[in-house]
């Protein structure tokens, strides 16, 4: 250790000193004291009294000022570190992280990771590590002579390589493991103050000895309570609360206070499609991305969520372009096009304008046929591809044993119980199911390694990893696949927590039912008028996204959000819909009847609309007409007669053939 490596003796020692200082004085001396700098009385005022008196700062004799005296910088070198890194009161990752790399040198947490054989050092993953309890366990379990593998440097137990351990070094062993099982057994960290109280039978000169082993194996941590700035010492507090939490209570039916269900990642799939069909959109020809300005142009044409889905799942509009384009492309919906060599545009694939010709409900089956289909029977860690789309979302920890069958198997079971139509709190069903029914805890359980993440076999993750992979796992696959597929109702509680129900097709996802109703859930007033404007007199998503496929966007959730044209009926027609559905699409939307005039402008417009084909052909001018005659002979039904002298290979792909044939018969080609 760098920091700690001090003579704690003495530190304990001087520690009532620092009890009878106030609060003010204990944070000058934290925050502003450094060592070999002089401090100014002028800055701090009779904040510095304090610490004068108690001998922690010294006057200097050449200059105005005070500074640190020699005896003190080692109580004030620990004082800061325990200030800089309060573990107690912000127990993250990150600063246990920061912690390891400040306090241990490279090849002191190079020991931490004994059976990883690596030139880099990883300080998160040993940070993972000792935020477990089974970090602390396996200690315990250690017998004396093994306690060399946890201190390979001989610096605290008084080992050596060879195994020995002095009769000092066993004591020292046993009086930490004591410390630490009862340390376990509290609630929370301990004041230095009270360390004799709870600790019975260890005295300074064992406590000397025993803090600098718990800190030097991770076994337990000390910092300053940020309210008093108090010395304590405790273990790890994800591990107290670890240790501590009551059981798993099983999720219960709840009331929510608002509530929405929306299949708006089909809806917005379907309104990008419908742009790549009217005109193919331009990508970056760098990373294939859409440009700024179209992401944003196409964000404004996408339904609206009630704004505090926005806020707590986190669907931004921009972020629904690029998730619903990579949809398209994994359905083979659309394809990159070059049109020449510096652009290249996404195109939609014949694939894709039949299932936008296709109705909500039978758009919505093949979405939900496509993630269904059976996915590869591998294990071990994979990556993910642009044109692959699994069950269960993507995620770097589902490698190890189980296989993507497996998985799938785990989620459809996880929500087997949960009624249709009942809402559950979310986060109380991810914590139920990922502590008693957790699929990476029964391989464990069967003396099975699974590796997770940067986890191999030889370095399985602690269990509160494991539940928290679960945990989150779950919590993917209701926000990534049931609620934007419409298969699960979102609602939100009093308390802004989340709360869900499943809905008819997340049962049929599930493989819990043979098929759904697709309808509109909400009971939106939509009224057609005259000028051609689409009115919401309140909220209806479906009904939304129905109708912006005929209509351009005016606003969003109430109001005139649409604007019938003529541009977005040929954009409609371009899409495969016909006058007929168009005006059932309205009719159905619509409270009242569609306009006459508004009906009879959209018929004319899409009578409008014709198809031509359009292909490449190679033309061949000929000096005369008998020249024309003669290749055309030799083309046969291959070749097109325009005029006298000009003439059409209508398929390229025989051009060779033709040139051999004219060669032979003293007609030669040049190209122009």
């Amino acid at each position: 250790m760098k920091i700690f490596n001090i003579d704690w003796r003495e530190f304990l020692d001087t520690l009532p000193i620092w009890g009878k200082l106030p609060l003010e004085a204990r944070r000058v001396f934290v925050e502003e004291v450094k060592t070999g700098q002089a401090i100014t009385s002028a800055r701090h005022g009779q904040s510095l009294d304090p610490l004068i008196n108690a001998g922690f700062l010294r006057p200097l004799k050449t200059r105005p000022g005070v500074t640190l005296p020699k005896p003190y910088r080692p109580f004030a070198r620990v004082m800061r570190a325990m200030h800089r890194y309060p573990v107690f009161d912000n127990p993250g990752s990150d600063v246990l992280t920061q912690y390891i790399w400040d306090h241990f040198n490279r090849n002191e947490r190079q020991d931490f990771l004994w059976n990883v054989h690596s030139r880099y050092v990883d300080d998160r993953r040993v940070a993972l590590r000792a935020m477990s309890a089974e970090w602390l366990e396996r200690f315990l379990g250690l017998e004396d002579a093994e306690i060399e593998e946890w201190e390979s440097c001989g610096s605290v137990f008084g080992t050596s390589r060879h195994g020995f351990i002095s009769p000092r070094a066993a004591k020292t062993a046993k009086a930490t493991k004591t410390v630490l099982r009862r340390l376990m057994e509290l609630p929370g960290p301990v004041e230095f103050r009270d360390l004799g109280k709870e600790f019975s039978g260890i005295d300074s000169a064992l406590w000397a000895a025993v803090i600098p082993a718990g800190l030097r194996h991770l076994l337990f941590y000390v910092a300053l309570r940020q309210e008093d700035l108090e010395p304590m010492l405790g273990i790890w507090p994800g591990i107290t609360h670890w240790l501590h939490r009551p059981p798993a209570q099983a999720p219960k039916t709840v009331r929510p206070k608002e509530s929405f269900c929306s299949a708006f990642l089909m809806d917005d799939m379907t309104t990008i499609l419908s742009e790549c069909v009217s005109e193919p959109l331009r990508v970056r020809a760098n990373d294939y991305k859409l440009f700024v300005k179209t992401e944003k142009a196409l964000a404004e044409r996408l339904i609206s969520l009630p704004e505090w889905a926005d806020e707590q799942l986190g669907y931004s509009a921009v972020g629904r372009v690029a998730w619903a384009v990579y949809f398209l492309k994994a359905t083979e919906y659309v394809t990159f096009n070059h049109p020449d060599r510096k652009r290249v545009c996404l195109e939609a694939t014949p694939k894709g304008r039949e299932w936008l010709a296709l109705n909500g409900k039978q758009r919505l089956k093949k979405l939900l046929g496509f993630l269904k289909r059976k996915d590869p029977e591998h294990k071990g860690f994979r990556f993910a591809t642009s044109n692959r789309m699994e069950f269960v979302p993507f995620n770097a920890s589902y490698g190890g044993i189980l296989s993507p069958a497996a998985l799938r198997s785990a989620v459809e079971k996880a929500f087997a119980d949960i009624r249709e139509g009942k809402f559950y709190d979310a986060a109380q069903f991810f914590e139920y199911q990922a502590r008693q029914d957790n699929p990476f805890l029964q391989q464990e359980e069967k003396g099975k390694q699974p590796s997770f993440g940067f986890y191999s076999p030889w370095d399985a993750p602690p269990a509160h990893e494991s539940e928290q992979i679960w945990s989150g796992t779950l919590n993917e696959f209701l926000l990534l696949r049931l609620v934007p597929l419409g298969g699960a109702q979102i609602g939100l509680l009093k308390q802004d927590r989340v709360c869900f129900a499943l809905t008819d097709v997340g049962l049929t996802f599930l493989g819990r039912a043979d098929d759904f109703a697709y309808e509109d859930t909400t009971e939106g007033e939509v009224v057609i008028q005259p000028n051609f404007d689409v009115v919401f007199l309140s909220p209806s998503p479906v009904k939304e996204a129905e109708i912006g496929r005929l209509a351009k966007r005016q606003g969003k959730r109430v109001g005139t959000l649409f604007k019938i044209t003529k541009q977005s009926i040929l954009a409609a027609a371009a899409a495969g819909l016909t006058a007929d559905d168009a005006l059932r699409t309205l009719q159905d939307a619509s409270s009242r009847d569609i306009p006459k005039n508004v009906a009879r402008e959209i018929r004319g417009w899409f009578a409008q609309c014709r198809q031509v084909a359009m292909g490449a052909s190679i033309l061949i001018y000929c000096p005369d007409p008998e020249t024309a005659s003669r290749v055309k002979s030799c083309g046969g039904k291959h070749v097109a007669a325009i005029t006298d002298t000009i003439l059409e290979l209508k398929t390229p792909k025989e051009k060779a053939s033709l040139l051999r044939k004219l060669r032979k018969l003293g007609v030669f080609c040049r190209s122009e």
